[in-house]
């Protein structure tokens, strides 16, 4: 299946600045928060930028936003982006072949992005032929015990399982981490129609 990033694009912002996605707001920028250097002074790739909403984020840290740089895929959203934020500079294009010259940035951050993407050893090869010798990269991913667990009922209720049973007569193994594939999920609870494919171990 091919993501067709664009059609949700202006309907994403809007549920991204609301604070409307739970495990964005309670769960992933808390963590990233928690992790993030001092951006004063520093050149900055956003990698699977969206509309562009990570640089007030990355802003908060000192960074500038005209030392910013996002990619993304989707032109609606790169579209969105350079309406939205004029003093960043946004590019089409595809993260597993940066447009950009070796030893160019200081700082690389990726919010739940690389994951869509079926070549992630090009993805990070190419993040490291873009950062500077001492750059840094800060990423986040869908976990992968979400996708590589079994979804099994006991008792009227339904888990997600990864292991295997402890049964001597008749064993049986939950989820995967050995084979990695294409996954597709309806994002239904974010209150947008959306359905995307990404990539997972499972």
């Amino acid at each position: 299946m091919e993501n067709n990033y664009d059609d949700y694009a202006k309907e994403r912002q809007e549920k991204l600045l609301s604070g409307m996605i739970p495990s964005h707001r309670f769960v992933e920028k808390p963590m990233m928060k928690s992790m993030m250097p001092d951006l004063k002074n520093k050149k900055i790739l956003m990698l699977g930028c969206g509309t562009g909403e990570e640089c007030n984020l990355l802003e908060t840290f000192g960074a500038d936003k005209e030392n910013m740089t996002g990619i993304d895929l989707s032109n609606e959203s790169i579209d969105i982006a350079r309406k939205t934020y004029p003093n960043v500079n946004f590019v089409v294009g595809d993260m597993a072949s940066l447009p950009f010259d070796k030893n160019t940035f200081d700082f690389v951050y990726s919010s739940l992005a690389i994951h869509y993407s079926a070549m992630p050893d090009k993805v990070y090869s190419e993040v490291y032929r873009v950062l500077k010798k001492d750059g840094l990269f800060l990423f986040s991913l869908v976990h992968p015990i979400r996708w590589s667990s079994s979804q099994k009922k006991i008792n009227g209720k339904t888990y997600r399982l990864i292991g295997c049973s402890r049964d001597d007569n008749e064993s049986e193994v939950f989820g995967n981490y050995n084979t990695f594939k294409e996954h597709t999920h309806d994002f239904f609870s974010w209150n947008i129609k959306e359905k995307l494919s990404f990539f997972m171990f499972q």
